[in-house]
């Protein structure tokens, strides 16, 4: 499939409840099954605890996903970030999806 014609930067924002089937898609494309409801209640579980971001990429269509959890560590002061989830949409890869919410997620652990 090709990419879009545009070129224009992704918006990164937290997940709604109606970017599920998206959402869904793209777990997909990793290579997970999983339907939308399952993806609605994975995204209400962890929405208040502050350690386990996630967000999306685009504006109408969502083009990509990243999840992270914030790990202490023993002989660490600070906890440290690590992605759980990275996932691009094959339609919109080379669009810098992945590479803004790379760089979101980075923002939010310093």
């Amino acid at each position: 499939m090709p990419a879009p014609a545009h070129r224009a930067a992704p918006s990164i924002r937290p997940p709604g409840p109606a970017d599920a089937p998206a959402l869904r898609d793209l777990v997909e494309q990793l290579g997970h099954r999983a339907t939308t409801e399952a993806v609605v209640r994975r995204l209400a579980v962890p929405a208040g605890t502050g350690t386990d971001p996630v967000l999306v990429a685009g504006g109408d269509r969502v083009l990509g996903l990243i999840a992270a959890h914030w790990t202490p560590m023993r002989f660490a002061e600070a906890p440290i970030a690590r992605i759980t989830t990275l996932a691009v949409d094959e339609s919109a890869r080379g669009l810098g999806a992945g590479r803004r919410l790379a760089g979101a997620i980075a923002a939010l652990a310093r």
